[in-house]
C-alpha cells in the first residue's frame, strides 16, 4: 500500500483543500463479478485432475499420490493432464462448476513450451483452472515451477592451456567450466538479439554475460575521424561510422571472435548492439560493424560484451558457442539442483484459448516472453514470474485478467494487454490489477515497460512498478485508463523517457491516467526524466488526480492538442509542467501529413473521423481544420493544481522558471486556479500553523493516497 513522503508538506495542503474524493474505485465491476468472485474462490474448489513429479501418464490422474498398489495416482505431465481434460469436455457436462487441475509442489523442468489452443478451453459457466501449490508462506518461493531451462552441474576446473592464458592471470583457478552438449544443450542462442541467447541463473537470480566494464559504461571521447563523415542531426551532429580510441586496456580484445558492443550511441533513448569487427591494441582503436541510423556521438555510452578475456568477476560467465562450453566464475557455491541455463523460447504458449485461468504457479527459465496467450476471458493469477530473457506476460484478447502476480527479473517488458477495437471504440475489458512489477527489462533496457496496453477500454491499477531503466506503463489506443499505480526509481537508466509514455497520435483519445502516484524518478545520471509524457503530438489525455514527488518535468505535452492536466499535487518537481509547440516548428513536416489526410478524405492515421462512431465521440478532430493554426497545441489546459517547491515564481503564477512553456505554446494553453506556493514555512506547520497561499480556495478534489498502490487479497502473491 502506499507510504506518504514528506508528511509534513502534505498534511499543510490537506488541510487547505476540499474534501471531497474521486469516484469509487470500481475494478471488480471492470472485470465482472463472477471473475471477481472466482479470484476469491479458486483456492477451494475441488480438483478434478492432479499432476505430479511421482506420477505416472497411463494412471487415472485422479489422485493426489500414487496408491500402495502402484497402480493408479496422478497424471506425470501437461500433455495427460490435457488429453484427460479435453476427453472430459467431450463426454462429460460440468454442471455450470469450474474444472481444476491441481499441479503438485516441485520443480517442472519442461521438454519445451506447453501449448495450449481451443480444445483446451473452458467456457463461461465451466472455466478451466490449470492450479499450482502457490508460495511458501516464509520464504515467498513458489511451491510449483514451470521452467523452460536445465538444472545443470558437473563443473569442474579449467584446464585446457589455450584457454588459461585468455583469462586473466587472478581468476584463472576461479572458473568452472560446464559441457554443454554433453548436458543436452546444443542451441545457445545470438547474441544480436535482444532475447534469443542462453542465460544462466544461480539460486534464480541472473548471472551476467562477461562485459567490461564490470558495471557502468565507457563513454565515448575520441573518435577516427578520417573516413568518417559527420551525420547532421537536428540538435546535434554525430560520427557516421562507430570508430572508437579508447584509453581502456584492449590488450586481448582482439583474439575474441564473437565481441559485441551495446551503448546509448546517440540518444539516451535508443540502446543498440554492434559486433565488433576490429580492435588494434597499439592504436587503441575500436570498430564496429555496420553503421548505426542516428551515428555516433561524442558524451554518449557503451560496453563491450561476450569476451572470455573479461570474465573476471564473480557472477560472470561466458559461453564458447563453437564448443559448447560454458565458463563461469561462480559467486556463491554451485549445488547439483541450484544453477540452471535457459532453453526454450516461452513457458505456456496460448492460441486460440478461452476461459482458462493459471493460477498460484512460479514460471521461469525461458528466452523470451514466458507467457503468451491469445483468446478471450483468460486470466493469469497470483504467479510469480521471473527470470525469462523476454517479457512476462503477453494476453491478447478481451476479457482477460493478469491480478496478483508477482514479475521480476524479467529481461524485457512486465505484463502486455491488448484488446478491444479502438476504430470501433469497442472496450477490450482486459485489465492489469494488483501486480507487483520490479527489476525487469534486464536486456532490453528501453521500451520494455512493466506494463504495456494497447487497444480499447483496457485498465492497468492498483500496480507497484519499480526500479527499471525505462518505462514503467506504455499505452496507446482510445479509452484506456491508467489509475491507483504506485511508481518509482524508473528511467533511471535514460534519459528524455517517461514513466508513463504515449505518442505520436491526434486519434487516441479519451486515456485517462487518474489517482497514481509518481516517485523519485530523475533520469541518468539526474539529467532528468518525465512522469507522464505525451510525445510528439499525442493528443486528448486527462491527467487528473495524481501525485507526484521529486519528478523532474513532472508532466510534458509534446505539442499536442486537447489534453487535461487537473488536480495534480506536485512536489519538488522541476518543473511540474512542461508544454512545447514542436508542431509549430521542427515537427511541421508530421502534421502536414495529418493534415492533408484530413482534408482529403476525412481520415487522420487511416481511421475516418467523419463517420462514426468518431464523428460523434470526437468532434474536435473535425474542428481541426476550422482552426487559425492547425499547427499549435492548442486545447490544453492546467487547471487546480497543487505545486510545492517547483520553482513557480510565487508573485507570477502563470509563469515558469525557464522555458517549461514554451514561448511558441504559452499563448493555446490555459493555466487557472493553481495554488502556487514555495512552502518554506515548515517551522511554523510544525507548530500546527497555516501558511498564507494564494489562490488556496480553489475547487480541489482530495486525491485518495489510502487507495494507491497494492491491496490485500487471497489471490495476489507478496514480494
Amino acid at each position: 500500500m502506499f507510504e506518504m513522503k514528506r508528511f509534513v508538506i502534505f498534511a499543510t495542503v490537506w488541510a487547505l483543500l476540499s474534501q471531497a474524493v474521486f469516484a469509487d474505485d470500481n475494478w471488480q465491476e471492470f472485470i465482472g463479478l463472477r471473475k471477481a468472485e472466482l479470484l476469491e474462490s479458486y483456492r477451494e474448489l475441488p480438483a478434478r485432475f492432479y499432476v505430479s513429479l511421482d506420477g505416472r501418464d497411463e494412471w487415472s490422474g485422479r489422485l493426489t499420490e500414487p496408491n500402495a498398489e502402484g497402480t493408479d495416482g496422478p497424471f506425470r505431465t501437461f500433455a495427460a493432464a490435457q488429453a484427460a481434460l479435453r476427453q472430459r469436455n467431450r463426454e462429460e457436462d460440468s454442471g455450470g462448476k469450474p474444472v481444476v487441475v491441481d499441479v503438485l509442489p516441485g520443480v517442472y523442468e519442461l521438454d519445451g513450451p506447453l501449448t495450449f489452443g481451443p480444445d483446451d478451453s473452458g467456457t463461461n459457466d465451466s472455466p478451466i483452472i490449470w492450479r499450482g501449490a502457490g508460495v511458501d508462506p516464509q520464504s515467498g518461493e513458489p511451491l510449483t515451477i514451470l521452467r523452460a531451462g536445465k538444472t545443470i552441474s558437473g563443473g569442474v576446473p579449467v584446464t585446457d592451456d589455450a584457454i588459461l592464458a585468455r583469462l586473466k592471470p587472478q581468476v584463472r583457478d576461479k572458473i568452472l567450466q560446464f559441457d554443454l552438449r554433453a548436458l543436452g544443450v546444443t542451441d545457445y542462442g545470438d547474441y544480436s538479439s535482444e532475447s534469443d541467447s542462453a542465460e544462466l541463473f544461480l539460486n534464480n537470480k541472473p548471472m551476467t554475460l562477461s562485459r567490461y566494464p564490470n558495471e557502468g559504461f565507457i563513454t565515448l571521447e575520441k573518435f577516427v575521424t578520417e573516413g568518417n563523415p559527420i551525420m547532421k542531426l537536428r540538435t546535434t551532429d554525430s560520427y557516421t561510422q562507430g570508430k572508437f580510441i579508447l584509453d581502456d586496456d584492449m590488450t586481448n580484445w582482439s583474439a575474441e571472435t564473437d565481441a559485441w558492443a551495446r551503448g546509448y550511441w546517440c540518444w539516451d533513448w535508443v540502446l543498440t548492439r554492434q559486433k565488433i569487427a576490429h580492435v588494434d591494441p597499439k592504436k587503441k582503436i575500436l570498430e564496429l560493424e555496420g553503421e548505426h541510423e542516428y551515428g555516433y556521438r561524442a558524451g554518449q555510452y557503451f560496453y563491450v560484451y561476450h569476451l572470455l578475456c573479461e570474465l573476471d568477476a564473480p557472477g560472470e560467465y561466458y559461453i564458447d558457442n563453437d564448443s559448447g562450453i560454458l565458463y563461469f566464475y561462480p559467486p556463491e557455491e554451485v549445488t547439483e539442483d541450484n544453477l540452471f541455463i535457459t532453453v526454450h523460447p516461452s513457458v505456456i504458449a496460448g492460441r486460440g484459448l478461452t476461459h482458462v485461468m493459471f493460477a498460484g504457479f512460479g514460471i521461469d527459465g525461458c528466452r523470451k516472453t514466458a507467457v503468451t496467450i491469445s483468446g478471450e476471458d483468460n486470466s493469469i493469477v497470483g504467479c510469480v514470474l521471473r527470470n525469462s530473457g523476454g517479457g512476462g506476460i503477453d494476453l491478447n484478447g478481451n476479457r482477460s485478467l493478469v491480478f496478483g502476480c508477482h514479475l521480476y527479473n524479467l529481461g524485457a517488458y512486465g505484463i502486455g494487454l491488448n484488446g478491444g477495437e479502438p476504430k470501433q471504440i469497442l472496450h477490450g475489458n482486459s485489465a492489469a490489477i494488483n501486480n507487483d512489477i520490479h527489476h525487469y527489462a534486464r536486456v532490453q533496457r528501453v521500451y520494455a515497460p512493466g506494463i504495456s496496453i494497447g487497444g480499447c477500454g483496457l485498465l492497468a491499477a492498483h500496480n507497484r512498478i519499480t526500479d527499471a531503466p525505462h518505462n514503467a506503463i506504455g499505452f496507446g489506443g482510445v479509452r484506456n485508463r491508467i489509475e491507483f499505480n504506485e511508481i518509482g526509481n524508473v528511467c533511471y537508466e535514460s534519459n528524455d523517457a517517461g514513466a508513463i509514455y504515449s505518442g505520436r497520435s491526434w486519434i487516441q483519445r479519451g486515456n485517462v491516467i487518474k489517482n497514481n502516484y509518481f516517485h523519485d524518478i530523475e533520469g541518468f545520471q539526474k539529467k532528468g526524466c518525465v512522469g507522464v509524457y505525451l510525445d510528439d503530438e499525442f493528443s486528448s489525455a486527462e491527467i487528473t488526480g495524481n501525485l507526484f514527488v521529486n519528478v523532474t518535468a513532472a508532466t510534458f505535452i509534446g505539442g499536442g492538442r486537447d489534453n487535461k492536466i487537473t488536480n495534480n499535487i506536485y512536489v519538488e518537481c522541476h518543473p511540474a509542467v512542461r508544454i512545447d509547440g514542436r508542431g509549430l516548428n521542427w515537427q511541421k513536416e508530421a502534421v502536414d501529413g495529418r493534415l492533408a489526410s484530413l482534408k482529403k478524405d476525412g481520415t487522420v492515421e487511416g481511421l475516418s473521423v467523419v463517420t462514426e462512431p468518431y464523428a460523434s465521440a470526437y468532434p474536435e478532430l473535425r474542428k481541426v481544420l476550422e482552426s487559425e493554426n492547425p499547427y499549435a497545441p492548442e486545447g490544453n489546459l492546467f487547471a487546480r493544481n497543487v505545486v510545492i517547491r517547483n520553482g513557480w515564481y510565487p508573485d507570477q503564477p502563470a509563469l515558469f522558471e525557464g522555458d517549461d512553456i514554451y514561448d511558441e505554446a504559452r499563448p493555446y494553453v490555459e493555466i487557472v486556479d493553481n495554488v502556487i506556493g514555495d512552502f518554506r514555512l515548515l517551522t511554523s506547520l510544525e507548530k500546527g500553523q497555516t501558511p498564507e497561499i494564494p489562490n488556496a480556495k480553489i475547487m480541489f478534489e482530495r486525491i485518495p493516497t489510502e487507495r494507491i498502490g497494492r491491496f490485500e487479497h487471497s489471490a495476489a502473491r507478496k514480494r
